[in-house]
């Protein structure tokens, strides 16, 4: 069973479509379209691009996240859901850490971003989040 803790954030994926761009300089980019959490009366969509640093694997998934994971995950933490999350207790970070970073100097995450029909996961350091 997968842990997901939603990411702290003041946007929630909205979108059906997701753009990811893996350099080896840079990282991945994930580019999504996102609603503000908190309702304003008007439905406004900004682009939110996450910058994900010191990647060691990255899966890109053509499949709704939460029709083929049914039943095999759950929502922890008290952060509203954004589509984003930390998984806790992950097996495929336990396994892989080893390969990518046996001294832990990177502290590598598993993270899950869900568009709308795909998904991405990755095992990184740390994001960055830019909105316009």
């Amino acid at each position: 069973m997968l842990s997901l803790e939603p990411e702290r954030l003041d946007y929630r994926i909205s979108t059906t479509e997701m753009e990811v761009r893996y350099t080896e300089q840079n990282g991945v980019n994930i580019n999504v379209d996102v609603t503000p959490l908190v309702e304003s009366g008007e439905m406004k969509y900004h682009q939110m691009q996450l910058n994900f640093s010191n990647v060691a694997e990255l899966r890109c998934i053509t499949l709704n996240f939460y029709e083929a994971n049914y039943n095999a995950y759950e929502l922890n933490g008290s952060n509203p859901d954004t589509g984003i999350y930390q998984v806790s207790d992950s097996q495929w970070l336990e396994q892989e850490c080893g390969k990518y970073d046996p001294t832990d100097r990177l502290q590598l995450k598993h993270y899950i971003v869900v568009g709308y029909d795909s998904y991405a996961e990755l095992l990184a350091s740390a994001y960055t989040v830019d909105i316009q």
